[in-house]
């Protein structure tokens, strides 16, 4: 081989791997920024009775929910899509611990974070901008 083929070859390599490092670094800033997104607090006896549709997606992490309301309580929270992976649906349980605390500020399903945090925020969408 060529002192030339293999300087191209190194060359070739080092900008790889740094295409890799920086793609990696990027997945996670999004994670990060996903983890420490703020949820707001909302008053549910302001909320009117009905059915509210809301999503959330950020890259990958998309979801649909649907929210019913009734006497100023979340009654039933339905997925209407989700990340299909093993994630989401471990995440899927949130519903349940929304439902039970009648808040949004809960604690995430350990080992589905993200997943969590991405259902709580198309809940919060769903009662603050309804579609």
């Amino acid at each position: 081989m060529s002192r030339k083929t293999i300087v191209t070859t190194l060359i070739m390599l080092a900008a790889i791997l740094s295409m890799g490092i920086f793609s990696n670094l990027q997945k996670r800033n999004q994670i990060a920024r996903l983890k420490n997104l703020p949820v707001n607090q909302i008053d549910l006896s302001t909320i009117s009775d009905g059915t509210y549709k809301g999503s959330f997606c950020l890259k990958r992490f998309c979801y649909s929910v649907e929210v019913m309301m009734n006497s100023g309580r979340m009654t039933d929270i339905i997925l209407l899509s989700n990340s299909r992976s093993e994630y989401g649906e471990k995440a899927a349980a949130i519903k349940d611990r929304i439902i039970e605390a009648q808040s949004l500020q809960i604690d995430v399903v350990s080992g589905a974070t993200i997943s969590s945090k991405s259902i709580i925020k198309a809940v919060e969408k769903a009662l603050t901008e309804p579609e």
